[in-house]
Parts: C-alpha cells; structure tokens; sequence
C-alpha cells in the first residue's frame, strides 16, 4: 500500500543504509505526486530527508508541502528547523511569538512548537526569550518537566545570557565522568562488533555521519563478548550513579525523586566510523544518563575523534565552547546527562568502533 507512511519510512531508511542515498526516497515521491493532500507522506518525506539535504533545499521541500496541503502547524515547525540550518533564521521569527500559545496544544504539539522556537531565538541572539519559552511549557504542561530535549536548550539559553540557574544545572562535581575498564578481550569484542555491522550508511535519524550503526538492542544479544561487556559496563554505571552528589530538587539529573529509582538500560548500539565520520552535536531524549565506550581506535591528531561535552549544534550559531572534552581511549567509558549536548570531531582515517548506550529510571 503505497499511502501506508509508516511502510513507506521503514523502506526508505532500508534503502538508505544499503547505500542507495537519495534514490531511497523515489517511491515515496511517488506515492505523494499520486495522492499530493496527503500529510502523512509528505512529513515522512520532509523528517527522512531532512538530515540528508541542505537547509535551503529542506525550505523548497516544505514549501511544496505547505502549498499542497495548507497550513499545517508540523510545517511551520519544519520551515523554522530548516531556516536555521539553511542560514535564515529570520524566517523562524513568526514562531517565537507563537510558541508560548500551549493552552490550545497537546504536549507533543506544544514540545514540537516550543523547542524549534527556543532553538529560533538563541540563533537570532535572544536567549532570554528562548529561557521564558522553555521555562512556561514546562511549567504549564507537567508531563514535559523532565524532557531532555528542553534542558538541552535551557542549558544553552543559560549560558549564553548568564542566567545563574545555568551554574545550579552544571557545576555539579561528577556530573559526566570517564572509566577506563579492563581491556583484556577486547580484540574479539571488536571482531564479534563488525559483523553486526551489515549497512553501508548511517541510519537517516541518527547523528552519526560517515559510518554506520547496529541495530536491534546491543545488550539483549547472547554473544559472549557482548555480554561480558554490558557485565562490566553495569558495574561501571552503579558505581557512577552512587557518587552522584546530594539530591537537588528539581534538577534533571540529581532531583531525588528520580536518583533514588532503580536504572536499567533504555538503548544500546554500536557505531563503527571510517575516515572523517563523526557525530553532529545532539541530546538522548529518552535516556537519563547517555555514554560511549571506546572499543578501537584510529591514529588520531590533536583532538581529531574526541567526545565534546556541551557544544550546542552548530546551526544555533551560538559560538560556545564545549564544557568539557573527553580524549577517546581503548576500554574508557564516558558517562554524561542525557540532556548535555555531545558530538565528536572528526577524524582523518582509520577506524573508531564504539558502543553506546542510555540509562533510563524505572518509574
């Protein structure tokens, strides 16, 4: 059934990571030139293609949609996502103004609107409006009190207007730390990894780039390799979450409330980048705790494939520093807030093989 979106994205992003690249999306051009008022496909069509083309491209895309379905508050959100990739943050302006409007919305609408309106103004140098916009939906609507995604932005916002609040969500001694864990085994560990690598590109929602990404759950598999390292890696987290500091309120990492529940592993996957991959600047917004474990290395120069803490995307425009950097060794393991943006710097050759992971908290 060619108007089955769901269908319709699972193949394109199978045809994506075989290799095919932007031929992947032809039956879902296809099937939206057969049945043009269709907002399903078409948001399939924008969401995939939207990490593959330019922002300017994107902004074409989004206009041919809106002119065949009308207004549609998913492509407002998507016009302003892509003006700011595409170096137009202007466009996203009319968004601002409209995102503190969350009593007509459900969360999900109101979380898609707000974000992309905070995102807006910390480009266009507003981060007080972005700071106001965060701040009113979560406290207007409860369920979004500890999305990632938010804090994300309410760190970045913080920082750049120098809000204290920004010192009351970071200097937390041990917040991130890294483990170097034994690394006796770890050759057959890489060996039993690459051959869970079967595709040959990126997944198209992800934030690698150069590389590719397993699927399914890493730590559900029998492999001997793979469970002895969730073995050691649990270890590792339990002695991380016990030295977190005292509870503070609030807070989307130590608020008591949520510390003291049990954890248990939400994700887990392993990314193998070649020459010049690296992962863009981005959040885990299902996790509590996010991480990369090192498994093997290229030569590497400088800080060419080192983990940076607290870089906000590069389409933010915000010229901040990282917080924090973390040098890649074999057997280290860096565990960090879900919400503290991260990405890597990329590298010239070789190959750096990795497995990640998220901690969520058991309701």
């Amino acid at each position: 059934d060619p108007l089955w979106a769901f269908g319709q994205r699972a193949l394109a992003k199978a045809r994506f990571e075989a290799g095919e690249g932007v031929a992947a999306f032809s039956r879902l051009e296809a099937a939206i030139a057969q049945t043009p008022a269709n907002p399903a496909l078409w948001m399939t069509l924008i969401n995939l293609e939207g990490t593959t083309r330019s922002g300017a491209e994107m902004l074409d895309r989004v206009r041919a949609a809106k002119a065949a379905l009308g207004p549609q508050l998913a492509l407002d959100v998507a016009e302003a996502e892509f003006a700011l990739r595409g170096d137009r943050p202007e466009l996203a302006r009319p968004l601002i103004g409209r995102a503190r409007n969350f009593a007509v919305l459900g969360a999900e609408d109101a979380e898609s609107r707000a974000r992309v309106a905070a995102r807006a103004a910390i480009r266009l140098g507003e981060p007080e409006q972005a700071s106001a916009i965060v701040d009113a939906l979560r406290a207007e609507v409860p369920a979004l009190q500890w999305d990632m995604g938010l804090w994300a932005h309410s760190e970045t916002a913080w920082r750049l207007s120098g809000d204290v609040r920004h010192g009351w969500l970071v200097e937390h001694a041990g917040l991130w730390q890294t483990y170097d864990l034994p690394v006796s085994g770890m050759m057959a560990l890489a060996d039993c990894l690459r051959g869970l690598h079967q595709r040959k590109a990126h997944p198209l929602d992800q934030s690698l780039r150069g590389g590719s990404q397993t699927e399914g759950t890493l730590f559900w598999r029998e492999e001997p390799e793979i469970r002895a390292l969730k073995e050691s890696i649990s270890g590792a987290v339990a002695t991380h979450v016990a030295s977190l500091q005292a509870e503070v309120p609030g807070h989307p990492t130590l608020d008591g409330a949520r510390r003291n529940s049990d954890w248990h592993f939400s994700g887990s996957w392993s990314v193998r980048l070649t020459g010049a991959g690296f992962h863009v600047a981005h959040m885990h917004p299902a996790g509590w705790l996010s991480s990369a474990f090192y498994v093997v290395l290229p030569i590497m120069a400088g800080e060419e494939g080192w983990l940076m803490l607290g870089e906000p995307p590069a389409e933010l425009g915000t010229g901040l520093a990282p917080l924090d950097r973390v040098e890649p060794k074999v057997g280290r393991l860096a565990l960090f807030p879900s919400w503290l943006w991260h990405g890597t710097r990329a590298f010239g050759a070789g190959e750096r093989l990795t497995v990640a992971f998220d901690v969520a908290l058991k309701a």
